[in-house]
C-alpha cells in the first residue's frame, strides 16, 4: 500500500485517490470485509487528534470489482467538523480499519495533501511562466 502524495489541492475541492491491499506474498488481496469511510482517520498539521466525522468521505471497496483496489472521495467543503479543512494546512489520511488484510491488522498512511498553494507550488508555477 503505497502512499499517495497528492500535493496541493484546491479549497473546497473533492480529493480522489486509490490505494491497494496486498498479501505478504505481494499478491492483491481483499480485506476480511469491505472497507468503509469510518476506516479512515484524517489528521491535520501533525496533530494526534483526527477529524471526528467521516461525513463527506466516501470509500468504495472494492473499486470496480477489482480485488485489493479501493477508492476514496473526500469532499473538502464538508464542514461537519467546523474549520477542520483550512487553507495552508497539511493533511494525512490514515487507514485504520477494524477489518484485517491477509489475516493481519493494518495501519497505513494512504494519502497526504495540502489545501491551497504552497511555496513550492508557487515557485514551480512562477518558473514555468518565466
Amino acid at each position: 500500500m503505497a502512499e499517495n502524495n497528492l500535493g496541493s489541492v484546491a479549497v473546497n475541492s473533492t480529493v480522489r485517490f486509490k490505494f491497494t491491499t496486498h498479501a505478504a506474498s505481494g499478491a492483491a488481496v481483499a480485506p476480511s470485509s469491505a472497507f468503509e469511510s469510518a476506516d479512515l482517520d484524517v489528521y491535520k498539521d501533525g496533530s494526534a487528534t483526527p477529524r471526528t466525522s467521516a461525513s463527506g468521505i466516501t470509500m468504495t471497496s472494492p473499486f470496480a470489482s477489482t480485488t485489493g483496489l479501493h477508492h476514496v472521495d473526500m469532499d473538502l467543503s464538508d464542514n461537519a467538523d467546523v474549520g477542520f479543512y483550512a487553507t495552508g494546512s497539511t493533511y494525512e489520511v490514515v487507514l485504520t480499519p477494524d477489518e484485517t488484510v491477509d489475516s493481519l491488522t493494518v495501519v497505513k498512511v494512504v494519502a497526504r495533501f495540502t489545501i491551497g498553494a504552497t511555496l513550492d507550488t508557487i515557485k514551480a508555477e512562477t518558473a514555468s511562466i518565466l
